[in-house]
């Protein structure tokens, strides 16, 4: 399979260019393309057979490509995905599919008029450690938190939408109501999202951009018990191979992550495997309809997230790192 590549930043370099190049015998990158001339000669150093572009445009409209990898910054998927779409290019996409309720409905309409498969990459559905998980019947609420240590908030927003999205997934609810709101203390600062899904299961998600730690759990409350998973992130100070707690009475449960490489512990290599098993026709990515809720709460916290940004004093030592880490 031939793909091209459109983004050669950051998440290109940790996460997507490990995995290509563990697949060099099913997969053959065949162009690269960046608006910055520095970062598409860099990526060209690991495919050197690769042709480049700095035009996204020209790249689809010259190649002959079995599919595209779309790892722009997030303002820039629903247009890149439409572009590739009109060319009839199958599209792995770094998500979210858009930033806004109307970004996403004009993709559902491109979608709906083009054959070719898009196919959006919320990682976190596919950790391995989750096969390890029992989904818990009749959940009455789903309690999450996700930190960082001094994230800029302006992009922490793309960070909460793998709590947001995980979360329905494994619940197999979508959020029908949810509000926010901001919240601090001394050593922490972010919001609260909250609300109902459907069914009239209710959530609570603490998302931290500033904190004293590292982590992302949801925990599924029945009349039971409760289940708590970890996910795996290196950067956790607790549990970075991700754990599951399941807590029956005075009985507790525990199932440690077991996947040492964060690339496959976290989900992006087998999200992406499940890609190319689109592309060989024996999997269907999911309906674009099925992101509007998490892509609604995103767009709620983006707003509120540039009031913030603007009432935070000059020079911010925010970490600038991957939003989906």
């Amino acid at each position: 399979m031939n793909l091209g590549v459109i983004g050669c930043g950051h998440i290109w370099r940790t996460v997507y260019y490990p995995i290509l190049d563990r697949l060099t015998k099913t997969v053959h990158v065949v162009s690269l393309c960046d608006i910055n001339s520095n970062l598409v000669a860099a990526a060209s150093q690991c495919f050197p057979d690769a042709r480049t572009y700095s035009s996204a445009s020209e790249l689809l409209g010259e190649e002959k490509l079995d599919g595209v990898l779309i790892l722009t910054s997030e303002v820039s998927n629903a247009r890149l995905s439409r572009m590739a779409l009109e060319a009839n290019v199958p599209v792995f996409l770094e998500k979210p599919p858009a930033v806004s309720r109307e970004e996403l409905a004009d993709l559902v309409v491109v979608k709906k008029n083009a054959s070719a498969p898009l196919f959006v990459a919320f990682n976190r559905r596919f950790t391995p450690l989750l096969g390890e998980w029992s989904r818990p019947d009749e959940v009455r609420k789903v309690r999450g938190v996700i930190s960082r240590h001094d994230r800029d908030p302006e992009s922490f927003p793309y960070a909460v939408i793998h709590m947001v999205d995980t979360a329905q997934y494994l619940c197999g609810r979508p959020i029908e109501d949810a509000s926010l709101r901001r919240v601090s203390s001394r050593e922490s600062a972010g919001w609260m999202v909250s609300g109902t899904m459907r069914g009239g299961v209710e959530f609570e998600f603490l998302c931290l951009y500033k904190d004293s730690e590292h982590r992302e759990t949801l925990v599924f409350e029945t009349a039971a018990g409760l289940s708590e998973i970890c996910f795996p992130n290196p950067e956790a100070e607790r549990n970075p191979l991700g754990r599951i707690t399941y807590v029956k009475g005075r009985k507790t449960v525990t199932v440690d992550g077991f996947v040492p490489d964060p690339i496959e512990a976290m989900g992006y290599a087998p999200c992406f495997r499940s890609f190319l098993r689109t592309l060989l026709g024996q999997k269907l990515p999911l309906p674009l309809e099925e992101f509007e809720p998490t892509v609604t709460v995103l767009e709620r916290l983006l707003h509120d997230a540039r009031v913030v940004g603007e009432l935070l004093p000059s020079g911010p030592d925010f970490q600038t790192a991957s939003p989906g880490k």
